[in-house]
């Protein structure tokens, strides 16, 4: 889910086309209901690949520019998240 996306912009996309997809199908989740739960996961999804992303760094498959790149993203990522569920990180 959104590992390798690093466009705030795109990762919202892919939120709202989910969302859409499930209503298409009949499977009605109210909005505010179907962010929460989104934003929970995506949170946990975050800090698992986080995780994976050190491991990589650790056997040599990314640099030590891009593992920094990566950690900025998915902290900021994981605030943003956060910040938008509980208000905290303001």
């Amino acid at each position: 889910m959104c590992q390798d996306i690093y466009d705030t912009r795109l990762i919202q996309f892919v939120i709202e086309s989910y969302q859409e997809i499930l209503n298409n199908h009949d499977l009605n989740i109210p909005y505010e209901d179907y962010q929460r739960d989104f934003n929970y996961f995506y949170i946990d999804h975050t800090s698992m690949m986080l995780a994976w992303e050190f491991e990589k760094y650790f056997q040599d498959y990314t640099s030590e520019e891009k593992i920094k790149e990566i950690i900025e993203f998915k902290i900021g990522e994981i605030k943003r998240v956060t910040n938008e569920e509980l208000g905290l990180f303001r």
